[in-house]
């Protein structure tokens, strides 16, 4: 009878592995993973796969083994490429996921990584950012008894972190060096003491997206939590500094078309504190810009462009528009016509999500939510604006050729 290396793996255990901690993803999972990890390994079809490749991958699946070790075989962006191959609508490559790989974070037993609040547990698995981008991947456990089946994002909504009320909100606080820091970089931008040495930040957006689940008939998911920059903010999402996230449970949001609003049906509460800092590699190419305009004809804003920068996750935009208030509510359009464009001549899709924010005078006064017309314009482009964009599959930013901004196209890309 012929055999897989998978159904050896559904039986190996290998002695050898004494590792503590909870395992936060079930096996099937693990072993999902593991072989398509494993699939994607280029060698030698004269060869056979090298023996460490086998051994990791059985060692993966092996009952004595947790995901925190499967997850350093794995890497990040292994647990979490199914984000982005949800969005893209198809597999990642190998490279595509080694760079996620290189970008991630992996919490493990070492860290306060675990919470527990009124019967159910939330574990930080994995995580990836670049300096205006972080994503949380999560393994959210409901109390016992409690079943989180797949929903039909159309008919049933979906799941996600935060509610509509206040307790229901994300709180995200980061740490700083001194009483001046905190003075001088983050007083005066609309925060708060959060936590000794935290300060909390506002003016961010997030979102949620569900991973594939092994069992949808268990108390288990894996969710990952995207927050994006919103404003001008001091934080660097990848620069090793301290964060603190608190959840306050788990909810389906679905959009009600009688109502014609969102809606959030809680599916537990409690208080979930998470130490959610590390250290990541950070790759940015820089657009040599400044200048670049983009017009509307239709409504006659145009947009001056001071500064853009690519990272293999997404584009930041910082801009100038003459866009100007109108009983203090503004909305900017998008900056203009965008493409990013490989060197093999593809063109980088984007995923949904995409935030227009303002400086932090502008902030204070407005509320952006407001489509432009032609009468909320001035002659100048004056207000100082921004975008982050997030791709749908990660990039190489060795492989753009340039990105097109309306009808220029920007030279040079210098990667740091």
């Amino acid at each position: 009878m012929n055999k897989r290396i998978s159904d050896l793996l559904d039986g190996y255990e290998d002695g050898s592995v004494e590792l503590s901690g909870e395992t936060p993803l079930s096996s099937a999972r693990i072993k999902e993973l593991t072989m398509k990890r494993a699939k994607g390994i280029k060698r030698n079809p004269w060869h056979r796969a090298p023996l460490r490749v086998l051994a990791a991958a059985a060692a993966a699946a092996a009952l004595t083994m947790t995901a925190f070790a499967a997850a350093r075989i794995l890497g990040a962006g292994d647990l979490m490429a199914g984000l982005f191959e949800g969005w893209g609508g198809k597999p990642l490559s190998v490279t595509q996921v080694e760079t996620l790989n290189g970008m991630g974070h992996l919490f493990d037993g070492s860290e306060q990584f675990s919470v527990t609040s009124g019967g159910a547990t939330i574990t930080p698995v994995s995580a990836l950012a670049d300096e205006d981008c972080y994503y949380l991947h999560l393994r959210v456990e409901a109390p016992e008894g409690t079943v989180l089946p797949d929903l039909d994002w159309d008919t049933q909504g979906h799941y996600v972190l935060y509610g509509e009320e206040e307790e229901g909100f994300l709180r995200l606080g980061v740490a700083y060096s001194s009483w001046e820091e905190m003075d001088e970089t983050y007083y005066g931008r609309g925060c708060a003491l959060f936590d000794p040495g935290i300060v909390r930040l506002t003016g961010f957006g997030y979102g949620c997206e569900t991973l594939p689940d092994a069992d949808p008939t268990d108390n288990v998911k894996e969710i990952v939590l995207t927050i994006y920059s919103a404003a001008f903010q001091s934080i660097r999402y990848n620069d090793g500094r301290d964060k603190q996230l608190i959840l306050g449970g788990l909810w389906v949001e679905h959009f009600d078309q009688d109502l014609d609003k969102w809606t959030y049906t809680q599916v537990f509460s409690g208080e979930f504190k998470l130490d959610i800092g590390g250290h990541f590699e950070s790759r940015v190419a820089a657009i040599d810009c400044a200048g670049a305009e983009w017009s509307d004809p239709e409504s006659g804003q145009v947009n001056r462009m001071d500064m853009m920068k690519l990272s293999p996750l997404g584009i930041k935009f910082q801009f100038h528009s003459n866009v100007r208030e109108e009983n203090g509510r503004v909305k900017p359009q998008f900056p203009g016509d965008v493409r990013v464009v490989m060197k093999d001549g593809s063109e980088v899709s984007f995923a949904q999500g995409n935030a227009i924010y303002v400086t932090k005078e502008h902030w204070e006064r407005s509320d952006p939510y407001f489509q432009v017309t032609a009468g909320m314009l001035t002659r100048e482009p004056e207000w100082a604006l921004g975008s982050y964009a997030a791709f749908s599959a990660p990039i190489d930013l060795a492989q753009v050729d340039y990105v097109q901004f309306g009808e220029d196209d920007i030279y040079p890309i210098r990667t740091n």
